[in-house]
């Protein structure tokens, strides 16, 4: 969980170099099929921060896959 908040805190502070390298971490150290409901509904939070961020990387699949588990946990 601690490379996705490094991940926000980057984006938030336009470091999108830093945060594109930390969410594309995030993603090989804890997928998101891997994270709790609880980890999602703290994520889900910074969504937007994770969206621009998830754009930079050179494959999207995860990024879908993490929207994709905020939608789950939703509904």
């Amino acid at each position: 969980m601690t490379l996705y908040r490094n991940a926000v805190l980057c984006a938030q502070q336009e470091n999108w170099e830093f945060a594109a390298a930390a969410l594309d971490a995030a993603y090989r150290n804890l997928p998101p099929a891997e994270l709790s409901v609880e980890e999602c509904r703290t994520l889900k939070l910074h969504s937007d921060e994770l969206a621009v961020v998830g754009q930079q990387l050179p494959c999207l699949a995860p990024t879908l896959q993490l929207f994709s588990r905020f939608l789950t946990i939703s509904a």
